[in-house]
């Protein structure tokens, strides 16, 4: 978890400096245009508007390039049952990979073990828990649902419940 928050903040301040060059050219373009007019707005627009701006680009950045990288991993199946905890972090391989698309119950039970529950959203399903330990909601938590047809994985996907 530490390794994820100082990429995030290394992340933050090279966004930081990457607009810090061209912002510097553009507060110099306009105060040279507006010298004495209006230098109240200029000083409110870099001090407050820019900052949050920027803010917001680094939020999004990180929320949804970063995050879904730093966050994967590849599916184990030793992993999955003996550390509950990263769950969460295969889910997007069996998923995108289509691993158990096409498997029977029993082909699925074998990889990823016994700890699931029958039935739990509509028939014909098992749910796995896939919570992420560092999230903050204790209450909510995803379950990877794997639906069948005819003994047979038709889909899979996370749900939060």
């Amino acid at each position: 978890m530490a390794d994820y928050i100082i990429f995030s903040f290394l992340i933050f301040l090279f966004i930081q400096f990457i607009w810090l060059i061209p912002s510097f050219f553009f507060y110099r373009k306009i105060i040279k245009r507006y010298r004495s007019k209006n230098i109240n707005l200029l000083a409110i627009v870099s001090v407050i508007i820019l900052p949050l701006i920027y803010t917001a680009l680094f939020l999004l950045i990180i929320s949804y390039i970063v995050d879904p990288i730093v966050r994967s991993k590849k599916f184990e199946t030793k992993d999955w049952v003996e550390n509950v905890d990263s769950r969460y972090r295969m889910v997007n391989d069996l998923k995108k990979n289509n691993l158990l698309i096409g498997k029977t119950k029993n082909e699925v039970i074998k990889l990823l073990g016994n700890d699931y529950k029958e039935n739990c959203i509509v028939q014909e399903t098992l749910c796995y828990v896939t919570s992420d330990p560092n999230s903050f909601g204790s209450f909510d938590h995803y379950e990877l649902v794997i639906y069948f047809e005819k003994g047979i994985v038709s889909k899979i996907r996370p749900e939060l419940l």
